[in-house]
Parts: structure tokens; sequence; C-alpha cells
């Protein structure tokens, strides 16, 4: 008889990423980016804030993964045109552009 090939480890169901805190206490003043690969409780505030007021319907996991990046593009793209200013990442000048758009502008 043949012996059995070795056992396979089954690959992890969540990359590892980089963890981020929450929001600073002044929700209005981001002091930090988030991006692709990051999570923690900034991405699900993030995540909200994109479900509440721009009707997407992302997973509010915490996980900075491909939808929420598209999100991201999408917000750029609306308030700064295309261009190098469509990265993705959540810096201050989207976050600003996101939370002082009252209301939403093509809502």
């Amino acid at each position: 008889t043949t012996p059995a090939p070795p056992a396979t480890t089954p690959p992890p169901t969540t990359a590892p990423c980089r963890a981020v805190g929450e929001f600073p206490g002044n929700y209005y003043e981001l002091n930090f980016s988030l991006r692709r690969g990051d999570c923690g409780p900034a991405v699900e505030t993030l995540q909200s804030y994109l479900n509440n007021i721009y009707g997407y319907s992302l997973v509010v996991d915490g996980r900075f993964g491909p939808a929420t990046e598209r999100a991201v593009r999408e917000m750029q793209e609306r308030f700064f045109g295309p261009g190098p200013a469509v990265t993705g990442v959540l810096d201050r000048d989207t976050w600003t552009a996101m939370v002082g758009s009252d209301p939403p502008p093509d809502a």
C-alpha cells in the first residue's frame, strides 16, 4: 500500500491585518489614514458611516477589504473628481469631505 499524503493545514479564513484603534475624541479630526488591510473599531465606524449616510451595503466587520476600498474610491471621485486624489485610502481630506457634506451630494 501507498502511504497517505501528509495532512495539509487549511489556509486561514482571515488574513492578518494592521490593527487600528478608534477615531479620535473629536470625530471630525482624523489623525491617521485607513487603508486596505487595516482592521479595528475605526474601520467599523467608517463602514457604518458609509452604510448609514451614503447608502452602501458594506458588511460591518471592521476589516478594510476590497468593498470598503471601492466605496472610499467612489467617495473620493464624488468629492474630488477623477485624478490622483482617488487612492482608496481614507485620509483626513476624504473624511473631512465625507462628514462635512450635509446632505451628501447626489444622494
